[in-house]
């Protein structure tokens, strides 16, 4: 592993999450696959969330804490990091998520198969806000690969994509509160990267009542109850899973 340029980079923004940290942060401690950095911005936090994020760094060099002057917004949070990360992929991770045990390693394993890998997810409503408390759904942006175009396919968990992709089409467009992920995505798009759609959870997206943001990003098809079996994507890092990638491979849409 090489800490002067890790394969992936992983962009966390954070504003007043310290209650979440250790859940998405311990996420990351927990991967199969070890080369990659954490650049988390906390955006004027005052509940000591940068604190925690300096006391990880403290035990572990991969966690890189960095704050903005002035609250600012996720946009900017994540432009900051964006602007620090120095691995060859990206990954988004916001302070109240938190990956499987083997996301980045699938990252790694097909990073050569597109611009921009969208991976399946599951979604938890901790407050009851959409579906039941505590239910577990599973969204597959696979199912909707084409309307990207037209509507946001997956939030920040679900996606990955290469570095370089950014000097294409700038970053993130911090005149935007809600969706901005999606201006991103389809700028990837109109710029003529192209993605794939890979049949792995990445991790868990929690819905909670505090968090207007956080309810908007929820597919439209996981509140209807679409991909409501939560094994039913992915749910383990099998042989027959391997096949599906690799057989994905074959299948890359072009924006």
């Amino acid at each position: 592993m090489d800490e002067l340029q890790p394969r992936i980079s992983i962009v966390m923004p954070a504003f007043n999450g310290v209650r979440f940290l250790n859940r998405s942060v311990d996420s990351v401690l927990s991967q199969s696959f070890s080369d990659w950095e954490l650049v988390a911005v906390d955006d004027c936090s005052t509940d000591g969330s940068f604190e925690a994020l300096c006391r990880y760094a403290t035990s572990d060099s991969r966690v890189r804490p960095l704050r903005l002057a002035t609250n600012s917004g996720p946009s900017a949070a994540r432009n900051l990091a964006l602007r620090h990360c120095r691995g060859q992929m990206i990954a988004y991770l916001d302070c109240d998520d938190e990956y499987y045990p083997d996301y980045l390693e699938w990252v790694y394993r097909c990073r050569s198969k597109a611009d921009a890998l969208v991976f399946a997810y599951d979604a938890i409503d901790d407050d009851g806000v959409l579906l039941r408390p505590g239910e577990v759904r599973t969204w597959d942006p696979a199912m909707v690969r084409s309307i990207l175009l037209q509507r946001n396919v997956a939030c920040p968990l679900g996606v990955a994509h290469r570095r370089d992709l950014l000097e294409k089409v700038g970053l993130f467009n911090e005149t935007i509160s809600i969706l901005e992920d999606w201006d991103l995505w389809r700028r990837f798009a109109l710029a003529g990267a192209e993605f794939v759609y890979l049949p792995i959870k990445s991790g868990l997206y929690h819905i909670r009542g505090d968090s207007l943001s956080r309810t908007e990003r929820v597919p439209d098809a996981i509140r209807a109850g679409l991909g409501s079996n939560p094994n039913s994507i992915g749910a383990t890092k099998t042989e027959e899973q391997g096949q599906q990638t690799d057989d994905l491979s074959r299948s890359i849409w072009v924006g």
